[in-house]
């Protein structure tokens, strides 16, 4: 055999051998990344998907990226007004006798026998709102920031990557 033959067949079998460890790795890995579940990526031999994350509040709730609670504190009436929460105004009562006729003089009126002039004011609240439901004046109070939370619904969380990991071929 001429010695350019030779060269020419080893060169053929070492392209085709080449070739063959080629397909051979790509339908390896193929095969391994098949065995990954829906949404996982293999990684160096583990199926990777990012964690789901969640703002969470320790205490109150999440409005506008922070952690509120209601605060409630009483309504506040003017000088010797007293809150009435049935009517939820601020009340000042002018009690006087009857007339020598048992009648009152306007703007009183007969209350158990007095006669009765009833000033009313509307209450004020240092902070917030009157809630007429629960007479009590409500304001937000930011009580923290929230939290993130991360969780896997498939998998294991590896907290320093922040990704859910499966084993390949252990979940579907």
């Amino acid at each position: 055999m001429k010695k350019s033959t030779m060269m020419f067949g080893a060169i053929t079998m070492a392209a085709a051998l080449a070739l063959a460890m080629t397909t051979t790795t790509t339908q390896a890995y193929a095969q391994q990344s098949r065995a990954c579940p829906e949404g996982f990526t293999l990684n160096r031999g583990v199926c990777e998907a990012p964690a789901q994350s969640e703002q969470v509040c320790e205490t109150g709730d999440l409005q506008d990226g922070a952690c509120v609670e209601i605060v409630n504190t009483d309504p506040f009436c003017p000088g010797n007004f007293i809150f009435n929460g049935e009517t939820d105004l601020c009340e000042l009562y002018f009690t006087q006798f009857p007339d020598a006729n048992g009648n009152c003089r306007e703007p009183f009126v007969m209350v158990d026998g007095q006669c009765r002039f009833t000033q009313t004011a509307i209450p004020d609240c240092n902070t917030g709102s009157l809630n007429a439901e629960t007479n009590q004046c409500e304001s937000e109070e930011v009580v923290g920031q929230p939290i993130t939370v991360y969780s896997c619904s498939r998998g294991t969380l590896n907290e320093a990557s922040g990704l859910c990991e499966v084993k390949p071929g252990r979940e579907k």
